[in-house]
């Protein structure tokens, strides 16, 4: 049990500003850290859920409230998914080999593509929460798309075949067969409760499912195998994925009714 609080601790540390107890990363208490990883999605979940509630109450503007939305689930995390957008966006866009893309991982300055792309990138998700009304806000579908990406992410940190040089992301690659399974049954009970919700629910699902394996063969082809920032990259993509198929869905259903 201890050791199950000492990798929630870590998962919150590393993955949100939320102020957590001092915990050593040390391997044995990272056990479960991505499996713990989940969890943050639940509160940003109950984050924006909160924030659209007073948008609602106080009458914002659509614009105002559709950029918190946007930026909220950043300031949590810290921007430490971003940040793996970004690094993993410049390295992609270089079109170099897999060896001089991980080195592009771990330059610390930001290129012009990764610039350009998450300008674009948050225009986009912008945009959706401004055509997804405050009236029309569905907490609990919202909240576990946070939750699934997040345990999509965490899976593919336990079982993709690290790359060279890949830091925290092979620490957890070697958390045990036991892990693994704690974190298939996490997604796939998720995938199980955002199917309840209907097809809004589903066909979500099924998107970032198929991005899912599309991410894992980009990772063994362009970089030779995963890293954390690639990781990043893809959760802040399967976000963007999923509320894009939600708000769709939504206005094909207003205009067929």
């Amino acid at each position: 049990m201890k050791t199950i609080l000492q990798s929630i601790s870590i998962a919150f540390s590393m993955y949100s500003v939320v102020p957590m107890p001092q915990v050593t990363w040390e391997k044995e208490k990272m056990r479960y850290c991505m499996t713990a990883f989940p969890l943050v999605g639940v509160l940003t979940g109950l984050l924006l859920w909160g924030f659209n509630v007073l948008a609602g109450c106080f009458a914002f503007p659509g614009l105002l409230r559709a950029v918190c939305l946007s930026v909220l689930p950043i300031v949590l995390s810290g921007g430490i998914h971003v940040d793996g957008f970004l690094d993993t966006t410049d390295a992609l866009a270089s079109h170099r080999d897999s060896a001089e893309k991980r080195r592009i991982l771990k330059d610390a300055h930001v290129g012009a593509f990764a610039v350009l792309w998450l300008v674009c990138l948050m225009l986009f998700i912008t945009a959706l929460w401004e055509a997804y009304p405050v009236q029309a806000y569905e907490p609990v579908l919202i909240l576990l798309v946070f939750v699934y990406s997040r345990c999509l992410s965490g899976l593919s940190v336990l079982t993709f075949a690290p790359a060279e040089g890949s830091g925290l992301a092979g620490t957890f690659s070697e958390a045990g067969k036991g892990t693994v399974k704690l974190m298939l049954a996490e997604t796939v009970l998720t995938a199980f409760l955002l199917c309840l919700q209907g097809i809004r629910g589903i066909v979500p699902v099924f998107a970032a499912l198929c991005f899912f394996f599309f991410y894992k063969r980009l990772s063994r082809k362009e970089f030779g195998g995963l890293n954390g920032d690639q990781a990043g990259w893809f959760l802040t993509l399967a976000e963007m994925l999923m509320l894009a198929v939600i708000v769709f869905t939504k206005l094909i259903q207003d205009q067929i009714v």
